[in-house]
């Protein structure tokens, strides 16, 4: 809620904007006139959004970003998804302020955003592939994110502990091995139940991964008709 809005509901005031003391703090200024969400939006906005962007209403400013049908230039990401994501992590920082929490950089907010942006990219044009390769989008797309740019942005604990563990002192390289081609390893790890976190020693080699390592060795000829 804006210092505006709360002087609305009786519960201050002051509606004044906490971060750069203008006297007015509405949803508009904080989003888009602020000092501070200024600075974000002068560092990324593309050129044929400049001009009319910090000049319309709430309404206007929402519709016009949100149906934009352009991609940013440097990113090649779709305007809308970034500007959605950014406005509100705009408005996360706001509240991290208030309530004072550690609050993000200019460069930590867009690259979070464009992390986000990202991950939803990703996971939509993943919908839309064959169900044989949905099947296993969950680890091709952890792989994906371990490996991108902004990895140390990620909202995923998942890929945050990756992260965290490459940092160390060692040499790690991140790659995606479909099923089908790893079947020994998959077999193996079928062996247990996933919640199973105990050691299995194993004095013999188990049938099952023997076999498909033997048939990787060996593979059986395809015959034509």
């Amino acid at each position: 809620m804006t210092n505006v809005e709360r002087c609305h509901q009786n519960l201050s005031f002051d509606p004044s904007c906490l971060d750069c003391s203008s006297p007015l703090e509405t949803t508009i200024h904080v989003m888009q006139d602020c000092h501070y969400a200024r600075h974000i939006w002068l560092k990324i906005l593309p050129v044929a959004l400049f001009r009319p962007f910090f000049t319309l209403n709430l309404q206007q400013w929402l519709s016009c970003n949100l149906t934009a049908t352009i991609f940013h230039p440097q990113w090649k990401v779709s305007w809308r998804s970034l500007f959605a994501s950014l406005t509100w992590q705009i408005w996360k920082r706001r509240n991290d302020l208030i309530f004072h929490n550690p609050v993000l950089t200019d460069a930590s907010i867009i690259d979070r955003s464009l992390a986000w942006v990202k991950y939803y990219s990703d996971s939509v044009e993943l919908d839309k592939v064959s169900p044989l390769y949905r099947d296993q989008r969950p680890c091709k797309q952890v792989v994906d994110l371990v490996n991108s740019p902004f990895v140390g942005s990620s909202v995923l604990s998942l890929v945050l502990a990756i992260h965290r563990l490459q940092q160390k002192s060692w040499t790690t390289i991140v790659s995606w091995i479909p099923r089908d081609d790893n079947r020994p390893a998959d077999a193996l790890a079928k062996l247990v139940s996933p919640s199973d976190f105990s050691l299995h020693v194993y004095p013999n080699p188990p049938m099952v991964p023997l076999y498909f390592i033997m048939l990787q060795s060996n593979p059986i000829p395809e015959f034509c008709n």
